[in-house]
């Protein structure tokens, strides 16, 4: 065998000393009294001296003492370990399972043991039945992702708000993956080493690991079922929690330590570690981990990945198989290295699902047969698919008898914790008063800590009941008999941890007044967090478990949420959607709003259907769903929800005449790709009776020219999933878009990502992919966020390649402020040590010079959302800008919006500064209709007086358009209920004489809220691409894109094309054009390309090249060549600083260009100005330029204007030069009183931290 790690650690260090010493290995020989051929072998790991030749070496070659003789040690103990596994191996290996070796007493009764606990449930849930395993099925994924958001507690630091309520941070972005054909556990086992296995609550994870060290151990016993896997295995399934805190042993110890914990009287013999350290009879462990997420201490957790990253080495004695709910990739780093394969738990489709009930009632008097009907009945197979939950139910099915099932995850929970008392008869006790109490509180103890809950349920106990001997005994007898908890060694787990995010949601609804008032400053905060996205899950199942156990006040929640606006709305959906039990008069009143949003074209109203389409106890939705979807006034992505509800998860007797206007759609090359799409994924889901319709549109999406890739990476991951030959095709599809040279970056990456998540073949040229992006220069963050995190999710490697580069990004102090800072989030999310340095990273660049109001608010939102700044210190600087009499009206504007967003604490705060914004009559811009709109979302005693005022602006003809515009667009935000105010008004704002600007926004949103005015809006925005002939009318906002139709695309680059050619137009309707051209379609990039080059003799067009940053590497790369040759032309010292500029925003500025602007900097013959430009261009490019350009630019500004020399100071600041010394010359040599005043600011320094 080859020498083991520490003994070529220790000759590594033996030559390394001696190539040093510049000395032959003859003379080393001579020196330490060995020969020269022994010599070799030290420094080549084959041979080990002794301790008397230790030191001489160490003489001879001036070797660090102690560093030689530890490793000298460790290689002594590598070579034992290297020698007992050289003997092991000349063992001989069991070929299969039918020649088994005979096995040590003490592992036969550790596989004694894991045959007994695989009888039960992981879990114990009393009342279940034996699962079988064949219902259990993985498939591999990429990363984190999953097809949708899990809706669980994901184990990140719990954090509190003001007061004291759970306030989750947010969890990791699911990314859609593939479904393969599934593959069955042996498979996966047989195909991969190692193995990590994710699925979220419930989904049967534990199940999985405890059925297959039982059925392996079973095997070694001498049963006749099937072998689990191809190669003969000693199976060892231990908890991560119980492994985790024993790691501070030797991992040998550490195992055997967790046995004892996990099996306990279950074993007859003991094994030693030295038996856990080494193979058994030849054969290798399977080390089963369950439960690495339920590990809630971060450090441990790495520990323990990190350990089985040793365990999983080549070698190694062990296979490793993990088991976890959905973590952040780079957390799970060190598997990755160790190779170990991605596999995600299938969840139950519905054949899955017909097995389990059949395997279950097994007794064949159609209990199977009448479960199905009954979950069909009350629209639980959506909430079945999860295993944990379809055992449930079936449990309560035998239990209820004739009575129908529970319709929602709340009422299965509290049926089965009911349940639980009659489960366990236990005689009347000193605990019984206490149980709901007790229970809530350790849910609430478990989401919030990892403290011992048998330690936390004896404090609660002690504190109300006088305590005797023995009653701690009793306590957690009495906790396991009547409740969702399991004994393991010598603490409480909860069967399963979906248990105690129920309990600690009803918890915190019992502290709640019984009656719902939104003034009530708990329910403020509630909402308040409930509204917050991801953040607020736990927030929401507070409110759902508020109004289960205040039926009477669920109207009221509804009709307070239902009087809100779109946010408001999308939380009233989201917990009907979980069956909020409100009555049908206030549901249909709801259903009714609903149907106005569904009939715009707006984002929130679209997720305001998404949420309702799922709340199927309401009677009435099925009629309600069946009449969105056959109005032929609604637009198509809301007539497509309503038929795939109907299709997919209602399955009623209207589900054909939704496929067929599923088919329809997805046939019709004449609806919007998205559309079509739509349509296509929903039949993917309906059966394979509409495979071949779903293939069909997937594959007409796929070659539609004018796709985007977002679309072409969802279409080829869904086709690839439903056939051999879908995948093949998908495959070749982005392949061939993958090897477009026009493909920016952006595309590149939603191409790659698809790959990805289709076949592990393709992740090397897609690591590839993302490294390019993530190290391209171009001043531009388009794709890099998701390439760094699709890059991390590919191995440590990668991950540590994502977050070199992002660290980069955040340390290029010429980019803009927001793009650092947006790189610093990115970097937040590969996992809690990057997050730890983003926070930091983030820190000091608020102490940089020259932070704007703007930056300082960025940065301080960035940190708050990393958990790593708490509210009250963002509102002190928050502060600043609102009291800065110098912030103008918009930083004041955005700073109260997000001191408001910190808590209803500061709402009344934030109001006062809003209305003072909206009071200003010198404030004119958007800011102040922005503010009445905030003002409105807060509620009275706000909200009438800011719709008045909104209505009152929309309405006066007098007041400015785009002031009209602003005001319809708030109000637009505020309900569907002013929608046709809003169109009414719009029409009548488009009659008058507009900025183009303005009228494309107006358009735009007219066309959103009505769709019968889609085709005018249309030809609009194409009459509008024409430019005016009065420069000061035309509005430009580069990032505001066309509204284009897809059959009035090529038309309107035509027209774009025209445009820019015209050279008697003005540059900035030239630029204009170039900008909207860019971002209407990639397949326009090449002819803008050529005609930019073709106008350098005509003009300097060629400045437009930042509006080219969202190009291709190829297009950029063209264009970058052609100003490099027009500039080595050129003696205009500003055309060079322009083209150089061009240059570094198209990522390709090198030492040349850096040479070419010192040349400007020091060339005496140019004016001043353009000098102080250079050196600042310079010291962008190059950072150990910096101090040059400071001492430049002070000896150069007393040769211009005061206001240039401030401007030009501050930015050398901003890019970290230290200009204090010269701001103090200046400001004693200066008598203008404003320009001291604005040097000063110059010389402060940076700002003091709060």
């Amino acid at each position: 065998m080859q020498p083991s790690a520490q003994e070529r650690a220790f000759a590594a260090e033996v030559e390394r000393h001696r190539a040093a010493a510049r000395v032959t290995q003859d003379w080393v020989a001579q020196r330490v009294g060995l020969s020269r051929s022994k010599v070799s072998e030290v420094c080549g790991g084959r041979y080990l001296p002794s301790r008397q030749v230790l030191d001489a070496l160490i003489t001879a070659l001036a070797m660090e003492h102690e560093r030689a003789v530890q490793l000298w040690k460790a290689a002594w103990e590598g070579r034992e370990q290297r020698r007992r596994a050289e003997r092991s191996s000349r063992q001989e290996v069991p070929d299969d399972w039918s020649s088994l070796p005979v096995l040590p007493v003490e592992v036969r009764s550790l596989l004694r043991a894991q045959e007994v606990a695989a009888r039960e449930l992981p879990y114990q849930l009393p009342g279940a039945r034996k699962p079988s395993l064949d219902t259990v099925y993985v498939r591999q994924e990429l990363g984190s992702g999953t097809e949708e958001a899990h809706d669980e507690q994901h184990r990140t630091e719990p954090e509190l708000d003001e007061r004291g309520l759970l306030r989750e941070r947010a969890a990791p972005k699911p990314r859609l993956a593939v479904r393969p054909p599934a593959r069955t556990v042996q498979q996966a086992l047989d195909d991969d080493e190692h193995v990590l296995v994710t699925g979220g609550p419930g989904q049967g994870k534990s199940t999985l690991s405890l059925r297959l060290a039982g059925e392996i151990a079973a095997r070694w016993s001498g049963g006749d079922t099937p072998a689990p896997l191809a190669e003969p295995v000693v199976p060892l399934r231990l908890t991560a929690r119980e492994l985790a805190t024993r790691l501070d042993l030797p991992f040998p110890k550490a195992l055997v330590d967790s046995i004892g914990a996990d099996y306990g009287s279950l074993l007859w013999s003991e094994v030693s570690p030295a038996q856990v350290a080494r193979r058994v009879a030849n054969c290798r462990w399977l080390l089963l981990i369950d439960g690495l997420d339920e590990v809630a201490d971060p450090a441990d957790q790495s520990r323990l990945l990190h350990v089985l990253e040793q365990c999983a080495a080549p070698g190694s004695p062990y296979r490793v198989v993990v088991t976890t709910r959905p973590i952040e990739g780079s957390i799970l780093a060190p598997l990755q290295r160790a190779s170990a394969a991605r596999y995600e738990l299938q969840p139950f489709d519905e054949e899955a699902l017909r097995r389990f009930a059949d395997n279950w009632f097994d007794g064949g008097t159609g209990d199977a047969d009448r479960f199905i009907r009954q979950l069909q009945a009350v629209h639980l197979d959506e909430l079945v698919r999860v295993p944990l939950l379809a055992t449930i139910a079936a449990i309560i099915f035998e239990q209820f008898g004739d009575r129908p099932l529970p319709d929602n995850q709340y009422e299965l929970y509290e049926a089965y914790l009911g349940y639980l008392l009659t489960a366990h008869p236990t005689a009347p006790g000193p605990f019984d008063g206490l149980r709901d109490d007790l229970l809530q509180h350790l849910g609430r103890v478990r989401l919030r800590t990892d403290t011992s809950l048998v330690a936390a349920a004896r404090a609660w106990v002690s504190e109300r009941l006088p305590v005797r001997v023995g009653w701690t005994e009793e306590l957690t007898t009495f906790l396991t008999a009547v409740g969702p908890l399991v004994q393991r060694g010598d603490d409480l787990r909860f069967l399963h941890h979906s248990f105690a995010e129920h309990l600690a949601a009803t918890a915190g609804a019992r502290e709640l007044p019984a009656r719902f008032a939104a003034d009530h400053h708990d329910f403020k905060s509630l909402l308040h967090n409930a509204l917050q996205g991801d953040q607020g899950r736990h927030a929401r199942a507070v409110l759902l478990h508020y109004t289960h156990l205040h039926r009477d006040q669920a109207d009221h929640v509804v009709r307070w949420l239902h009087a809100g606006g779109a946010s408001h709305h999308v939380l009233a959906a989201k917990l009907l959607a979980q069956h909020l039990p409100a009555g049908t008069e206030v549901v249909d009143d709801f259903l009714a709003t609903t149907r106005a949003w569904a009939m715009t074209a707006e984002y929130l109203g679209a997720e305001v259907l998404r949420h309702v389409s799922r709340a199927a106890h309401h009677p009435t939705l099925v009629s309600w769903l069946l009449d969105l979807m056959r109005d032929d006034r609604a637009p198509w992505r809301s007539r497509i929800e309503a038929a795939t509800a109907l299709a997919t998860r209602l399955r009623t007797v209207h589900a054909p005449e939704a496929v067929t206007l599923l088919c329809a759609v997805a046939d019709d090359t004449g609806v919007a790709v998205t559309d079509r799409l739509a349509s296509a994924e929903a039949l993917s889901q309906c059966g394979p009776s509409e495979r071949d319709a779903a293939e069909r549109g997937l594959r007409a999406v796929l070659a539609d020219p004018d796709v985007e890739m977002s679309d072409c990476r969802t279409a080829a991951v869904v086709l690839a999933s439903l056939s051999p030959e879908g995948r093949d095709a998908a495959t070749k599809a982005l392949l061939d878009f993958l090897d477009d040279p026009l493909m920016p970056n952006g595309d590149l990456v939603e191409i790659a990502t698809g790959l990805v998540e289709i076949g592990v073949e393709f992740h090397a040229r897609c690591a590839e992919v993302f490294l390019a992006v993530l190290r391209d220069p171009v001043d531009s963050m388009t794709g890099r966020r998701d390439a760094a995190i699709a890059l991390a999710s590919l191995g440590a490697q990668h991950l540590e390649q994502a977050a070199a580069a992002l660290v980069d990004q955040v340390g290029q102090r010429r980019l803009y402020r927001f793009r650092r800072i947006a790189a610093a989030q990115t970097l937040a999310e590969l996992g809690p040590e990057h997050r730890t340095t983003a926070a930091e990273l983030l820190r000091a660049m608020s102490m940089e010079h020259h932070l704007t109001h703007a930056d300082r608010r960025s940065v301080f939102t960035a940190l708050i959302d990393l958990g790593a700044c708490g509210p009250d210190e963002a509102a002190v600087h928050l502060r600043r800008t609102l009291e800065d009499h110098q912030a103008d009206e918009n930083a004041a504007y955005w700073a109260a919006r997000s001191l408001a967003d910190l808590g209803p604490v500061y709402h009344d705060e934030a109001a006062r500064h809003l209305l003072r914004i909206a009071d200003d009559p010198l404030v004119t811009g958007y800011e102040r209709e922005g503010a009445l709109g905030r003002l409105a979302e807060f509620g009275e005693p706000h909200r009438t007086a800011a719709i008045s005022r909104l209505r009152r602006d929309l309405a006066d003809p007098d007041t400015d358009p785009a002031l009209r515009y602003d005001a319809a667009s708030e109000l637009s935000r505020l309900g569907p209920e002013f929608h046709g105010e809003v169109v009414a008004n719009l029409l009548d704002v488009l009659t008058q004489n507009l900025r183009p600007y303005d009228a494309s926004r107006a358009w735009r949103m007219l066309a959103s809220l009505d769709t019968r005015h889609e085709e005018a809006a249309a030809a609009a925005q194409l009459r509008l691409l024409t430019p005016t002939t009065t420069e000061d009318a035309y509005r430009i906002t580069f990032s505001d894109q066309p509204n284009i139709s897809a059959e009035n695309v090529d038309r309107a680059a035509a027209e774009l094309l025209r445009v820019i050619a015209d050279t008697r137009l003005s540059m900035t309707n030239r630029q204009h054009a170039c900008a909207k051209l860019v971002g209407l379609h990639r397949r326009f990039h090449q002819p803008l390309l050529a005609l930019t080059i073709d106008l350098r003799t005509a003009d300097r067009f060629w400045s437009t090249a930042s509006y080219f940053t969202e190009t291709a590497p190829r297009v950029r790369a063209r264009l970058a060549d052609h100003i490099r040759r027009v500039t080595g032309t050129t003696e205009d010292a500003e055309v060079v600083i322009a083209a150089v500029r061009a240059m570094v925003e198209l990522g390709h500025h090198d030492e040349s260009t850096a040479s070419l602007v010192r040349a400007v900097m020091v060339d005496q013959v140019v004016e001043p100005n353009t000098r102080i430009r250079a050196a600042i261009l310079l010291a962008g490019l190059d950072s150990h330029c910096v101090e040059e350009a400071v001492d430049f630019v002070a000896d150069t500004t007393p040769h211009t204007r005061t206001w240039f020399g401030k401007h030009s100071l501050l930015q050398l600041a901003r890019l970290g030069g230290d200009v204090t010394s010269h701001a103090a010359g200046q400001l004693s040599r200066d008598t203008d009183c404003a320009a001291k005043r604005g040097i000063r600011r110059v010389g402060h320094g940076p700002p003091r931290a709060a």
